[in-house]
């Protein structure tokens, strides 16, 4: 995955600019340097800001599209890249049969959601703010 574009901007005139130190002489590298130093600075802002951005709370969003988990599978059996172009991007919420809840290492919980006699699913990972939640949730429940 691609960074985003303003820092592959900032990626690119340093490079430039780093070039161009290298080919003028000792009394332009001086100029050559300081632009760099501005350029390098909104860089570091820029990518301490993308690291450090979290989720938004989405709890209280109207959802986009209402519908089951076995409706949802059989949108994607059907025609993969027609369920991509309709719920990609959108808030979904998904009701329907718990199959399973899965609790990793870190205690981050997904849900899977479907039929429980077929080998597809819904695979819903919960934010770490509803841990507490999910620990809740028990398998066959609706």
């Amino acid at each position: 995955m691609l960074p985003p574009l303003p820092l592959l901007i900032i990626i690119a005139a340093l490079a430039i600019q780093f070039i161009l130190f290298i080919i003028f002489k000792k009394k332009k590298r001086k100029i050559v340097l300081l632009t760099m130093l501005p350029v390098l600075g909104v860089g570091i802002w820029m990518g301490l800001h993308e690291y450090n951005r979290t989720n938004k709370d989405l709890s209280k969003v109207k959802a986009d599209v209402k519908i089951s988990a076995t409706g949802l599978i059989k949108e994607y059996e059907a025609n993969d890249s027609m369920a991509n172009k309709r719920y990609l991007g959108k808030i979904i919420e998904l009701n329907g049969t718990v199959k399973n809840v899965e609790n990793d290492d870190s205690g981050n919980y997904t849900i899977v959601m479907g039929e429980t006699g077929k080998i597809s699913s819904v695979r819903c990972s919960m934010d770490t703010i509803y841990r507490d939640d999910a620990a809740r949730i028990t398998v066959n429940s609706s």
